[in-house]
């Protein structure tokens, strides 16, 4: 069972991470109503760029993937040379 302070902590970050949210989304929505023609006439270019945009976050995490995967094998390596020179 967790503590008390904990639970109240966790609590409390939920709370402010929902005002944080809300607060994002308002602004969002204030900024998209107040440039509405400029976000129609430039849709295009907007859509190209989320997809350039969601393409790099991929390729970052299958680089982040790829790098913590040659981490473990180098780990996996150095533990045996380690475990073979105490015998």
């Amino acid at each position: 069972m967790p503590a008390p302070e904990t639970t109240m902590r966790s609590q409390a970050t939920v709370k402010l991470a929902l005002l944080d949210a809300f607060t994002a989304g308002a602004a969002l929505g204030f900024l998209a109503h107040q440039h509405r023609e400029a976000l129609m006439t430039h849709s295009t270019a907007i859509g190209l760029g989320m997809v350039v945009s969601a393409a790099a976050l991929v390729l970052l995490r299958a680089g982040f993937h790829t790098l913590n995967r040659a981490n473990r094998r180098l780990d996996a390596i150095f533990r045996d040379e380690l475990d073979d020179e105490r015998r």
